[in-house]
C-alpha cells in the first residue's frame, strides 16, 4: 500500500468512528507531514482521496473540514473498502 494511501485511511477511520465529528478541521498539511515523515505532495494526495470520497471538503484560507455525512452514507462508507486489502493483495492473480 502506498504512503498516501495509509494516511488517507487512517484518517478516515477517524472521521468514521467520530474521533473527528462533522465541522471539526483536520490537521494542516505540514502538521501532517511532520506525524507521518512525508512530503507535502503525499499528504496532498491522501487529503485530495477524502475530498473525492466526500468525507472532507477543503476551503482556500481557512483549512480542511470534516464534511457531515447522513447515517445512511456512513455504513456504506465503512463497508465500501472492506475487502480492498484482499483484492490489493492478489491483484493480477487468478
Amino acid at each position: 500500500m502506498v504512503k498516501y494511501q495509509k494516511i488517507s485511511d487512517e484518517l478516515r477511520k477517524k472521521i468514521v468512528s467520530g474521533e473527528y465529528p462533522p465541522g471539526t478541521q483536520i490537521a494542516l498539511e505540514r502538521e501532517l507531514c511532520e506525524k507521518y515523515s512525508v512530503s507535502r505532495i503525499t499528504v496532498k494526495r491522501a487529503v485530495d482521496e477524502l475530498v473525492k470520497q466526500g468525507l472532507i471538503v477543503k476551503r482556500r484560507g481557512s483549512g480542511t473540514f470534516v464534511k457531515s455525512v447522513e447515517d445512511s452514507d456512513m455504513k456504506a462508507l465503512s463497508m465500501s473498502r472492506q475487502f480492498e486489502g484482499f483484492t490489493e493483495s492478489y491483484q493480477g492473480k487468478k
